[in-house]
């Protein structure tokens, strides 16, 4: 997985000061709106909407803002349609990069992502110049004191409870697990996503995110100092970008 982790992108957008949150807002809204416009408005039958909604919620996104977005979705408020488009990038050392948007302006959103990949030493790809080292794959994020079995006061008790969890979420779909800082990371086939989200839902646990992501077939290590920099540098500003929601690269 990428070494830009969706889990520290999640605390930095819900610790942003209000300057920021404006560029939040409008990336969840989006994401609120993509989901409406698939399949339908209503939660109940709508899994993606209420993880969507959910997650909206999370960043403390105000309830006019949430209902906005949705109505967009159904017509019943005028704004431009959105697309979902992806980009390919080499970044600094050769590092292959997928870029995920949501936008109503194709050119826009096209020009500023090669702009932002030019300016951090970068450039775009072609369709599937760097695609073909990737899978497209569900990750669902939640929070790791909720998935620790940490009910019980007994450590062996503890560790029984995860192991046991972990063997549950396999039998349910999940590729791979892995506990991050402040998180734990399942790894699903895209088709299992909704039944390894539904399943740590039933069983009490509040999810950070789940949705889908590229993950890479065969991770490099950038050793360069220099390239690290400039990685980094180039993370932060896809990250900026309004229409951006996931950037995915091949770094261990």
């Amino acid at each position: 997985m990428s070494r830009h982790s969706k889990w520290s992108k999640i605390k930095r957008a819900k610790g942003a000061a209000d300057v920021k949150k404006g560029a939040v807002f409008t990336k969840l809204g989006r994401a609120i709106a993509i989901a409406a416009r698939e399949k339908g408005a209503d939660m109940s039958t709508n899994f993606k909407l209420r993880l969507a909604v959910d997650a909206a919620k999370a960043a403390s996104m105000p309830k006019e803002n949430i209902e906005r977005a949705i109505a967009r979705a159904s017509g019943k408020e005028e704004a431009g349609e959105l697309f979902e488009v992806t980009y390919e990038g080499i970044g600094p050392g050769g590092v292959a990069i997928m870029i995920d948007a949501v936008t109503d302006n194709k050119n826009r959103t096209s020009g500023n992502v090669k702009n932002i990949l030019a300016k951090h030493g970068g450039a775009m790809a072609g369709a599937n110049a760097v695609a073909w080292q990737f899978e497209r794959k569900g990750i669902v994020i939640a929070r790791s004191e909720a998935t620790c079995g940490e009910r019980s006061e007994s450590t062996k008790q503890s560790r029984e409870d995860k192991e046991r969890m972990i063997l549950e979420l396999i039998e349910v779909g999940a590729d791979d697990i892995k506990e991050e800082e402040g998180g734990i990371t399942v790894v699903t086939p895209f088709e299992k996503l909704q039944t390894v989200s539904e399943f740590l839902v039933s069983k009490n646990i509040s999810l950070e995110h789940s949705g889908l992501t590229w993950i890479s077939k065969n991770p490099v290590t950038v050793t360069s100092p220099e390239d690290r920099a400039k990685l980094d540098e180039l993370y932060e500003a896809l990250d900026e970008d309004d229409d951006v929601v996931d950037v995915a690269t091949n770094e261990i």
